[in-house]
Order: C-alpha cells, then structure tokens, then sequence
C-alpha cells in the first residue's frame, strides 16, 4: 500500500495523432498540446469496494473528457473514441497500481466486450 501514499493524484493523459487516431502518452504536464485531467483520489481508502469503485467511476469519466466526444450518429468516429476511452482508461488503472482495481477493470471489459462503459 506504500505505492498509494505516493500516489496522490492520477494524470490522464492522451496525445492525439489526428481526430480519429489517438497514442496514450504519460507525457509531462508541461507538453503544451496534451489534454490531461488529474483523478485525485486522496480522500479514498482502495481497500474498501465502495471506495474503488467510485475511483473506477471517476478514471472513466476523466477518460471519456479526455478523448473528444463525438456525434453519436457518426459511427467511425464513435467507434474510435470508444476505442481511445479503454485505451486511456487501461492506462490509468494500470498507473494506480492496485491489484483490486485492474481486477475490477478487468472484470467490467469482460462483461462490456462490446464497447459500453459501466457508469
């Protein structure tokens, strides 16, 4: 849990090649065109189950801000935004190092394979 103390705040971050195209990068804040939210989750204890999942909660809405939202009726770019917000999201979680949260990640990508985010 030594990890965590160390961790006060989660920076998510994504670069975008082009709209529809985006690489995640965990580029300093300093990059001028990087879009990033930070995720504070001091006020949390990850050992509780509530307490990680409103953590989840807040790593997928950053994730959804971070990459541009698109028209629902424009299926290619829906799809690549979709793509983007696991992308950002598998991240993110994979940054906070916690054991219970990847699994916690790793059992909604399971259940929502076909692209929709849990909220």
């Amino acid at each position: 849990m030594d990890h965590l103390a160390r961790l006060p705040a989660l920076v998510t971050s994504i670069l975008g090649v082009t709209a529809l195209a985006a690489v995640i990068a965990p580029a300093p804040a300093s990059a001028a065109n990087i879009p990033e939210i930070i995720v504070n989750y001091q006020d949390l204890d990850l050992g509780r189950p509530a307490d990680l999942e409103l953590l989840y909660r807040r790593l997928q809405a950053a994730a959804d801000t971070v990459c541009v939202p698109v028209a629902s009726y424009d299926l290619v770019r829906a799809a690549a935004h979709q793509r983007c917000v696991q992308t950002v999201l598998e991240h993110s979680v994979q940054q906070v190092r916690s054991p219970a949260l990847l699994a916690l990640h790793r059992a909604n990508a399971a259940s929502h394979h076909h692209g929709a985010v849990r909220s």
